[in-house]
């Protein structure tokens, strides 16, 4: 099976070092509960969008500090299912931050088939010939796509379409992959 994973809070822990970085650069003190939009965080802490990027892409240049992996064991369990189905680490982060990324899940240990950067891209992921998806922004998809989404703040306002469902975070979404469950509803 073909499975595409985002970077950005799906693998990696972004969120929680953004804010650290905030409040290291800004003095100002947010929790993942004060992120109710990922995409307009600068809407939630008051910085400008350039604000935003630049801590954003401070964090990535320091990622051995600062970018923790969503969960260890998620990792590993991409490991042992690896024989089995393939990864593609699809993601919109920036080129700034490509060899950074790419570094990331060298030192982590995350296999992959396949590393894509979409920033440029005029194609979205939801065009990307995965059969499932593990993604914390479920609005990135259209219709008929097969996706699990790790429940945040961000997210769990939303109003989910058919053949999306919740998960807990990536290493549920991995585990019920691997049981053969899927997130239609038929």
């Amino acid at each position: 099976m073909r499975i595409g994973i985002d970077v950005d809070d799906t693998l990696a822990a972004t969120i929680p070092a953004l804010l650290k970085r905030i409040e290291y650069t800004f003095g100002l003190h947010y929790t993942i509960e004060d992120v109710t939009e990922w995409v307009t965080l600068e809407e939630n802490t008051g910085l400008s969008n350039q604000q935003v990027k630049s801590v954003l892409h401070e964090a990535w240049e320091n990622w051995q500090q600062e970018i923790k992996p969503i969960s260890v064991a998620a990792i590993r369990k991409m490991q042992e299912m690896s024989s089995r189905h393939e990864f593609y680490i699809i993601t919109h982060r920036g080129h700034a931050t490509h060899p950074e990324v790419a570094e990331w899940l060298r030192h982590w240990h995350v296999p992959y088939d396949g590393l894509l950067f979409l920033k440029k891209s005029k194609m979205g992921k939801e065009y990307m010939p995965m059969e499932v998806w593990v993604d914390d922004r479920p609005q990135d998809f259209h219709w008929g796509v097969n996706l699990w989404v790790p429940k945040y703040p961000w997210n769990s306002h939303l109003v989910l379409r058919p053949n999306t469902k919740y998960v807990a975070n990536l290493l549920d979404a991995l585990e019920r992959i691997d049981r053969g469950e899927s997130p239609c509803v038929y």
